[in-house]
Protein backbone atom coordinates (compact mmCIF):
# COMPACT_ATOMS: atom_id res chain seq x y z
CA UNK A 1 0.00 0.00 0.00
CA UNK A 2 1.33 3.48 -0.99
CA UNK A 3 0.39 6.54 0.79
CA UNK A 4 0.48 9.83 -1.21
CA UNK A 5 -1.09 13.33 -0.08
CA UNK A 6 -3.44 14.63 -2.83
CA UNK A 7 -4.32 18.33 -4.17
CA UNK A 8 -6.95 18.96 -6.59
CA UNK A 9 -5.66 22.11 -9.01
CA UNK A 10 -8.78 24.07 -10.93
CA UNK A 11 -8.93 25.43 -14.69
CA UNK A 12 -6.06 23.33 -15.57
CA UNK A 13 -5.42 21.08 -18.78
CA UNK A 14 -2.51 19.03 -20.39
CA UNK A 15 -2.69 16.86 -23.24
CA UNK A 16 -0.64 14.28 -21.52
CA UNK A 17 -2.96 12.16 -19.54
CA UNK A 18 0.59 11.92 -16.51
CA UNK A 19 3.38 14.64 -15.55
CA UNK A 20 5.91 12.38 -13.97
CA UNK A 21 7.70 14.97 -12.27
CA UNK A 22 11.01 14.58 -9.50
CA UNK A 23 10.68 13.62 -5.85
CA UNK A 24 7.70 10.71 -7.18
CA UNK A 25 5.53 13.76 -7.59
CA UNK A 26 2.78 13.46 -10.40
CA UNK A 27 -0.06 15.68 -11.70
CA UNK A 28 -2.33 12.85 -12.37
CA UNK A 29 -6.15 12.99 -13.72
CA UNK A 30 -8.07 13.17 -10.66
CA UNK A 31 -9.39 9.78 -8.80
CA UNK A 32 -12.87 9.14 -9.24
CA UNK A 33 -12.88 8.48 -5.78
CA UNK A 34 -11.75 11.90 -5.24
CA UNK A 35 -14.38 13.83 -7.05
CA UNK A 36 -16.76 11.52 -4.48
CA UNK A 37 -15.45 12.31 -1.66
CA UNK A 38 -14.89 16.21 -2.56
CA UNK A 39 -18.63 16.18 -3.43
CA UNK A 40 -19.45 14.37 -0.14
CA UNK A 41 -17.19 16.61 2.63
CA UNK A 42 -17.45 20.01 0.28
CA UNK A 43 -21.02 20.55 -0.52
CA UNK A 44 -21.90 22.88 -3.11
CA UNK A 45 -22.69 25.65 -0.64
CA UNK A 46 -19.08 27.36 -1.16
CA UNK A 47 -19.00 29.86 -4.05
CA UNK A 48 -16.86 26.91 -6.03
CA UNK A 49 -17.98 23.41 -6.23
CA UNK A 50 -14.44 21.69 -5.14
CA UNK A 51 -15.23 18.36 -7.10
CA UNK A 52 -15.36 20.01 -10.01
CA UNK A 53 -11.35 19.51 -10.42
CA UNK A 54 -10.51 17.53 -13.08
CA UNK A 55 -6.86 17.23 -12.05
CA UNK A 56 -4.93 16.86 -8.67
CA UNK A 57 -0.65 16.99 -7.71
CA UNK A 58 -0.18 13.58 -6.04
CA UNK A 59 2.80 13.73 -3.95
CA UNK A 60 4.34 10.08 -2.22
CA UNK A 61 4.83 9.87 1.30
CA UNK A 62 8.07 8.88 2.78
CA UNK A 63 7.22 5.51 4.44
CA UNK A 64 9.24 5.68 7.93
CA UNK A 65 8.69 2.85 10.64
CA UNK A 66 7.98 4.18 13.46
CA UNK A 67 6.75 0.78 15.63
CA UNK A 68 9.99 1.59 17.93
CA UNK A 69 9.55 5.13 18.59
CA UNK A 70 7.71 7.16 21.18
CA UNK A 71 4.42 9.22 20.74
CA UNK A 72 6.27 12.18 20.67
CA UNK A 73 8.84 11.09 17.99
CA UNK A 74 6.35 9.96 15.85
CA UNK A 75 4.44 12.80 16.24
CA UNK A 76 7.73 14.72 15.48
CA UNK A 77 8.31 12.75 12.15
CA UNK A 78 4.84 13.12 10.97
CA UNK A 79 4.96 17.27 11.75
CA UNK A 80 8.38 16.68 9.76
CA UNK A 81 6.95 14.88 6.65
CA UNK A 82 3.53 17.82 6.40
CA UNK A 83 6.37 20.12 6.29
CA UNK A 84 8.08 18.56 3.75
CA UNK A 85 4.86 18.07 1.31
CA UNK A 86 3.70 21.62 2.14
CA UNK A 87 7.34 22.68 0.61
CA UNK A 88 7.14 20.15 -1.99
CA UNK A 89 3.50 21.65 -3.18
CA UNK A 90 4.52 25.57 -2.18
CA UNK A 91 7.19 24.67 -4.89
CA UNK A 92 5.51 23.30 -7.66
CA UNK A 93 3.19 25.80 -7.72
CA UNK A 94 5.91 28.48 -8.09
CA UNK A 95 7.39 26.51 -10.77
CA UNK A 96 3.62 26.42 -12.81
CA UNK A 97 2.70 29.76 -12.35
CA UNK A 98 6.17 31.40 -12.92
CA UNK A 99 6.63 29.23 -16.03
CA UNK A 100 3.49 30.41 -17.98
CA UNK A 101 0.50 32.87 -17.16
CA UNK A 102 -2.80 30.79 -16.45
CA UNK A 103 -5.23 30.71 -13.66
CA UNK A 104 -4.43 27.77 -11.87
CA UNK A 105 -5.30 27.61 -8.54
CA UNK A 106 -4.54 25.07 -5.75
CA UNK A 107 -6.75 23.28 -3.27
CA UNK A 108 -6.18 21.67 0.24
CA UNK A 109 -3.87 18.69 0.60
CA UNK A 110 -5.79 15.41 1.50
CA UNK A 111 -3.74 12.44 2.36
CA UNK A 112 -4.80 9.06 0.61
CA UNK A 113 -3.85 5.67 -0.42
CA UNK A 114 -3.22 3.47 -3.12
CA UNK A 115 -3.58 -0.60 -2.79
CA UNK A 116 -4.67 -3.03 -5.56
CA UNK A 117 -5.38 -0.08 -8.20
CA UNK A 118 -7.97 1.36 -5.67
CA UNK A 119 -7.52 4.36 -3.99
CA UNK A 120 -9.06 5.43 -0.09
CA UNK A 121 -9.57 9.43 0.10
CA UNK A 122 -9.31 11.12 3.27
CA UNK A 123 -8.26 10.73 7.18
CA UNK A 124 -5.53 14.18 7.47
CA UNK A 125 -5.98 17.56 5.47
CA UNK A 126 -3.56 20.06 5.41
CA UNK A 127 -4.12 24.24 4.69
CA UNK A 128 -1.29 25.11 2.99
CA UNK A 129 -0.52 29.07 1.75
CA UNK A 130 -1.22 28.12 -1.85
CA UNK A 131 -4.34 26.21 -0.77
CA UNK A 132 -7.48 28.24 -1.22
CA UNK A 133 -11.69 27.23 -1.50
CA UNK A 134 -13.05 30.49 -1.93
CA UNK A 135 -12.28 31.04 -5.61
CA UNK A 136 -14.11 31.94 -8.98
CA UNK A 137 -13.05 31.23 -12.52
CA UNK A 138 -11.44 33.57 -14.38
CA UNK A 139 -9.31 33.24 -17.78
CA UNK A 140 -6.82 31.84 -19.22
CA UNK A 141 -7.07 28.42 -18.01
CA UNK A 142 -3.59 27.36 -17.62
CA UNK A 143 -2.95 24.74 -20.51
CA UNK A 144 0.24 23.11 -20.12
CA UNK A 145 1.81 21.09 -23.66
CA UNK A 146 3.47 18.00 -23.68
CA UNK A 147 6.31 19.58 -25.30
CA UNK A 148 6.52 21.92 -21.97
CA UNK A 149 6.86 19.66 -19.26
CA UNK A 150 10.94 19.09 -19.87
CA UNK A 151 11.45 22.94 -19.13
CA UNK A 152 8.88 23.06 -16.33
CA UNK A 153 10.26 20.23 -14.98
CA UNK A 154 13.87 21.96 -15.02
CA UNK A 155 12.54 24.83 -13.49
CA UNK A 156 10.65 22.92 -10.34
CA UNK A 157 14.00 21.21 -10.12
CA UNK A 158 15.89 24.58 -9.81
CA UNK A 159 13.72 26.15 -7.35
CA UNK A 160 14.24 22.78 -4.69
CA UNK A 161 17.76 23.62 -5.59
CA UNK A 162 17.26 27.24 -4.79
CA UNK A 163 15.00 26.06 -1.75
CA UNK A 164 17.71 23.70 -0.50
CA UNK A 165 20.29 26.51 -0.52
CA UNK A 166 18.00 29.27 1.20
CA UNK A 167 18.08 31.75 -1.91
CA UNK A 168 14.36 32.02 -2.04
CA UNK A 169 14.76 33.24 1.60
CA UNK A 170 15.23 36.35 0.45
CA UNK A 171 12.26 36.95 -1.90
CA UNK A 172 9.93 35.46 0.48
CA UNK A 173 7.68 38.62 0.95
CA UNK A 174 7.54 38.40 -2.99
CA UNK A 175 6.62 35.10 -3.41
CA UNK A 176 3.77 34.74 -1.07
CA UNK A 177 2.21 37.82 -2.26
CA UNK A 178 2.43 36.65 -5.62
CA UNK A 179 0.71 33.60 -5.25
CA UNK A 180 -1.91 35.53 -2.61
CA UNK A 181 -2.32 37.69 -5.77
CA UNK A 182 -3.95 34.56 -7.88
CA UNK A 183 -7.02 34.83 -5.42
CA UNK A 184 -9.45 37.59 -3.95
CA UNK A 185 -11.34 40.45 -5.65
CA UNK A 186 -8.92 42.19 -8.14
CA UNK A 187 -8.39 45.37 -5.85
CA UNK A 188 -6.30 42.94 -3.45
CA UNK A 189 -4.98 41.20 -6.22
CA UNK A 190 -2.92 44.50 -7.55
CA UNK A 191 -2.00 45.52 -3.99
CA UNK A 192 -0.58 42.33 -3.84
CA UNK A 193 1.68 42.50 -6.75
CA UNK A 194 2.70 45.99 -5.80
CA UNK A 195 4.06 44.69 -2.22
CA UNK A 196 5.78 42.03 -4.18
CA UNK A 197 7.43 44.50 -6.69
CA UNK A 198 8.49 46.86 -3.80
CA UNK A 199 9.88 43.65 -1.46
CA UNK A 200 12.05 42.71 -4.76
CA UNK A 201 12.67 46.78 -6.40
CA UNK A 202 12.55 48.81 -3.50
CA UNK A 203 13.20 47.68 0.43
CA UNK A 204 12.78 50.74 2.51
CA UNK A 205 14.01 52.95 -0.05
CA UNK A 206 11.65 56.05 -1.07
CA UNK A 207 10.84 57.70 -3.70
CA UNK A 208 8.34 54.61 -4.97
CA UNK A 209 6.32 54.85 -7.43
CA UNK A 210 8.99 56.29 -9.84
CA UNK A 211 12.11 53.86 -8.45
CA UNK A 212 9.72 50.72 -8.94
CA UNK A 213 9.33 51.77 -12.54
CA UNK A 214 12.11 52.09 -13.67
CA UNK A 215 13.83 49.51 -11.89
CA UNK A 216 11.17 47.38 -13.68
CA UNK A 217 11.73 48.57 -17.25
CA UNK A 218 15.49 48.16 -17.30
CA UNK A 219 15.30 44.94 -15.53
CA UNK A 220 12.54 43.18 -18.01
CA UNK A 221 13.32 44.89 -20.96
CA UNK A 222 15.93 46.50 -23.65
CA UNK A 223 14.89 48.30 -26.14
CA UNK A 224 13.49 51.60 -25.04
CA UNK A 225 10.12 51.53 -26.36
CA UNK A 226 9.75 48.32 -24.74
CA UNK A 227 10.80 49.87 -21.66
CA UNK A 228 8.51 52.76 -22.08
CA UNK A 229 5.88 50.64 -22.03
CA UNK A 230 6.86 48.87 -19.02
CA UNK A 231 7.53 51.89 -17.17
CA UNK A 232 3.86 53.48 -18.29
CA UNK A 233 1.99 50.57 -17.03
CA UNK A 234 4.14 50.17 -13.55
CA UNK A 235 3.41 53.67 -12.90
CA UNK A 236 -0.15 53.57 -13.96
CA UNK A 237 -0.35 50.32 -11.48
CA UNK A 238 1.14 51.86 -8.88
CA UNK A 239 -1.20 54.85 -8.97
CA UNK A 240 -4.08 52.54 -8.68
CA UNK A 241 -2.87 51.00 -5.79
CA UNK A 242 -2.42 53.89 -4.02
CA UNK A 243 -6.17 54.87 -5.26
CA UNK A 244 -7.50 51.92 -3.79
CA UNK A 245 -5.40 51.86 -0.38
CA UNK A 246 -6.72 55.61 0.15
CA UNK A 247 -10.02 55.69 -0.72
CA UNK A 248 -9.38 58.43 -3.05
CA UNK A 249 -11.15 57.77 -6.87
CA UNK A 250 -10.03 54.41 -6.82
CA UNK A 251 -10.37 52.71 -10.32
CA UNK A 252 -13.20 50.31 -11.64
CA UNK A 253 -12.84 46.77 -11.78
CA UNK A 254 -13.06 47.16 -15.89
CA UNK A 255 -9.82 49.68 -15.34
CA UNK A 256 -8.16 47.11 -13.29
CA UNK A 257 -8.97 44.19 -15.53
CA UNK A 258 -7.10 45.82 -18.26
CA UNK A 259 -3.86 46.57 -15.99
CA UNK A 260 -3.53 43.49 -13.90
CA UNK A 261 -3.09 40.81 -16.18
CA UNK A 262 -0.16 43.08 -17.00
CA UNK A 263 1.52 43.87 -13.89
CA UNK A 264 1.00 40.05 -13.25
CA UNK A 265 3.37 38.88 -15.76
CA UNK A 266 5.97 41.55 -15.27
CA UNK A 267 5.86 40.33 -11.58
CA UNK A 268 6.34 36.16 -12.57
CA UNK A 269 8.98 37.74 -15.39
CA UNK A 270 10.73 39.78 -12.17
CA UNK A 271 10.98 36.53 -9.93
CA UNK A 272 12.52 34.76 -12.09
CA UNK A 273 15.10 37.10 -13.06
CA UNK A 274 15.45 38.14 -9.44
CA UNK A 275 16.17 34.46 -8.74
CA UNK A 276 18.54 33.87 -11.05
CA UNK A 277 20.73 36.92 -9.93
CA UNK A 278 20.56 35.70 -6.66
CA UNK A 279 21.79 32.00 -7.85
CA UNK A 280 24.61 34.45 -9.04
CA UNK A 281 25.69 35.12 -5.74
CA UNK A 282 24.33 38.83 -5.85
CA UNK A 283 22.19 40.29 -2.83
CA UNK A 284 19.11 42.15 -3.34
CA UNK A 285 20.43 45.63 -2.35
CA UNK A 286 23.27 44.79 -4.97
CA UNK A 287 20.43 43.81 -7.29
CA UNK A 288 19.18 46.86 -6.40
CA UNK A 289 21.77 50.12 -6.35
CA UNK A 290 24.51 48.19 -8.29
CA UNK A 291 23.46 46.08 -10.52
CA UNK A 292 20.05 47.55 -11.95
CA UNK A 293 20.66 51.36 -10.77
CA UNK A 294 24.33 51.06 -13.29
CA UNK A 295 22.06 49.14 -15.80
CA UNK A 296 20.04 52.34 -15.44
CA UNK A 297 22.84 54.72 -16.05
CA UNK A 298 24.48 52.57 -18.90
CA UNK A 299 21.33 52.53 -20.95
CA UNK A 300 21.36 48.94 -20.39
CA UNK A 301 24.84 47.79 -21.39
CA UNK A 302 26.11 46.61 -18.00
CA UNK A 303 23.46 43.64 -17.22
CA UNK A 304 23.16 40.30 -18.53
CA UNK A 305 20.45 37.55 -16.74
CA UNK A 306 20.78 34.72 -18.53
Amino acid sequence: MDSYWLCPIYFFECDSEQINLPEEIQIIKIPRKFVEYLDENYPDTLPTILSDAKWTIAIKNEQIDTTNMSIIESMSVGFRQQDKVKGQLFDLLTALRLYKKGRIVAGLLISATFHNSEWSIGGSIIWTSVSNILFFEEKPIYKLKVSEIQKLTMLFQQIRQWRASNILVNIEIALDRFHSSYHGNIEDRLIDQMIAFESLYLGSEQELTYKLALRTAFLLRKRKDYRNIVFTNMKKAYNYRSRIVHGDNPPTRNTLGIIVPKTEDYLRQSIKKVILLLGQGNSLKEIREILLDENILHNGTTLTVV
